[in-house]
């Protein structure tokens, strides 16, 4: 599919800006919503679509675009705005809260989320290390290439390093306040790091589901048509999952059974998360970014591959021209 026309003028700050200001609407009015709804749908829909957030901000602080000393600060500022925009919807929609018991607990909780949200970055650094996807601006593309987005730097390591052990730090801090004045002993200690392990692996997997082929149907997919359908299936078959792995578990150690309210909501819960998911990369890519990424041969870049450039002729590939015969003349 081409190209959106004049994709090369436009910048991907409007359409980042759009996303962040459509994402606080929805966390600011989130808390209204939970107090008033009668049903389960919209409250489940909600929360997928906060997964979702969380998706699209590890697409913007490990893929692009922007320089990496630029996004992760913004990604970083923009996830805790987000969180503390919640929770000012919560003082203000809901009666029995205020502001005393609200942030004070909101901020202890908050502690654990840039671990939390380095394990969600995970599958996309892999996949950006092993196929050099990067999103870039249309203008910018062919200052970049993909084995530069391959390659990781001194200042890769000193951030990751530095990221890692702050967020380390941070996620331990709520289990030093419990008992002020002495140690944690060692048992609490292990089942404290055996949650957050259990809770990083978990974000670290349903990043791995739900990003990756969104940001391959949204980017790399050869007509929308396809990206649709793959990420139909990835819904379908992630809700499917779930319910088998819980209807195992509830025969293991329950009735045996999942109730038919239990398995809508997971439907409509991963339904939330594909569908602000894909809103998020396709406004991106209408906003003029496209993917960068090494061709079948790991060799060299290819622009966004909806550039549709014909069987015989592909980016990034020699191309063969014949040369007239003379004895034809």
């Amino acid at each position: 599919m081409p190209q959106p026309p004049e994709s090369s003028e436009r910048r991907p700050q409007a359409a980042i800006a759009l996303i962040v200001l459509a994402y606080a609407t929805i966390d600011f009015m989130a808390p209204a919503v939970f107090e008033s709804a009668r049903a389960w749908v919209l409250p489940m829909l909600l929360t997928g679509a906060f997964c979702g957030q969380v998706g699209f901000l590890a697409v913007w602080a490990a893929l692009g675009p922007f320089d990496l000393r630029i996004r992760w600060p913004l990604v970083l500022a923009t996830g805790f705005g987000l969180y503390f925009l919640f929770c000012l919807g919560s003082v203000v929609f809901v009666e029995y809260l205020d502001f005393e018991n609200v942030f004070p607990e909101a901020a202890a909780m908050s502690l654990p989320l840039p671990l939390v949200f380095l394990c969600v970055q995970v599958p996309l650094w892999i996949r950006k290390t092993l196929g050099g996807w990067q999103i870039v601006p249309a203008a910018e593309a062919e200052r970049h290439s993909a084995a530069e987005a391959r390659q990781f730097g001194l200042v890769h390591m000193l951030g990751l390093t530095t990221s890692l052990a702050v967020a380390l730090a941070l996620a331990k801090a709520p289990m030093d306040g419990l008992a002020p004045g002495r140690p944690p002993s060692a048992q609490d200690m292990a089942q404290f790091w055996l949650g957050v392990g259990i809770l990083c692996g978990v974000a670290c997997l349903y990043s791995a589901v739900w990003t990756l082929p969104a940001v391959w149907a949204s980017f790399t997919a050869s007509d929308k048509g396809t990206g649709v359908l793959v990420m139909l299936g990835v819904w379908a078959g992630g809700s499917v999952l779930l319910i088998v792995l819980l209807v195992i578990l509830a025969s293991l150690f329950g009735p045996g059974r999942v109730d038919g309210d239990t398995a809508a909501a997971i439907f409509v819960h991963f339904a939330g998360t594909t569908i602000v998911l894909l809103a998020s990369l396709h406004l991106l890519r209408l906003g003029g970014c496209v993917m960068i990424r090494a061709d079948a041969r790991n060799k060299t870049a290819t622009p966004d591959s909806r550039d549709e450039s014909g069987p015989e002729e592909r980016p990034g590939e020699p191309q063969i021209v014949a040369e007239p015969d003379p004895r034809t003349d």
